[in-house]
């Protein structure tokens, strides 16, 4: 009799552990269940500038909090942890937060300066449109928080562009959430926008 093994089998017999496999994204219904107080409690909490201390209370506690200035994100961006957050808001050093789209240059901002532009530039505990786990407008550059973040979800504050912008200067700001034991916490603040 011949017997088929599937690879995880062998893997397990050979005594190599295997990565637990992510759990599947979460319906934009489940995660607005899920995610809608929490993520209200951490935009309210960045409505007030330099409230670094009380926001690193949400972010996760390993990863810490990934910085994207674009929809897209990348491993050359920012992560901070939760501890060294609240302290960027005095530092008075400039950071390369990524890169700018499309002249490639580097975003170089001290963190006020950063925040201001590529973070809360809006009112977003007021945005008139709200999304979970969906991406309101996609622009040119795919959502990919699942890449970095599997299992993750997210809230879409978004502000649509008005009819004297040509429909490019809408604004968003996206909070990616991962699950820590059993809270979800903050892993990522993606700036969304119009981009060539």
């Amino acid at each position: 009799m011949h017997r088929t093994w599937s690879l995880a089998f062998a893997l397990t017999l050979a005594g190599i552990p295997l990565a637990a496999a992510a759990p599947p994204r979460l319906s934009p219904a489940d995660a607005e269940k899920q995610l809608a107080a929490r993520a209200a409690e951490v935009v309210a909490v960045m409505a007030t500038e330099n409230n670094l201390a009380k926001l690193a209370l949400y972010v996760h506690r390993g990863k810490g909090v990934r910085f994207s200035p674009y929809g897209r994100m990348s491993k050359k961006e920012l992560v901070v942890q939760a501890g060294d957050l609240p302290l960027l808001w005095n530092d008075g050093r400039v950071y390369v937060w990524g890169r700018a789209i499309p002249s490639g240059n580097p975003i170089d901002l001290r963190f006020p300066e950063y925040w201001r532009r590529f973070v809360y530039g809006q009112d977003f505990a007021h945005a008139p449109q709200i999304a979970y786990n969906r991406v309101i407008d996609p622009g040119t550059l795919k959502e990919n928080s699942a890449d970095f973040y599997p299992g993750s979800a997210f809230v879409e504050y978004f502000f649509p562009g008005d009819t004297e912008g040509a429909g490019v200067d809408w604004e968003g700001l996206r909070l990616v959430f991962e699950r820590e034991k059993e809270e979800w916490r903050l892993v990522a603040i993606v700036h969304v926008a119009w981009t060539p």
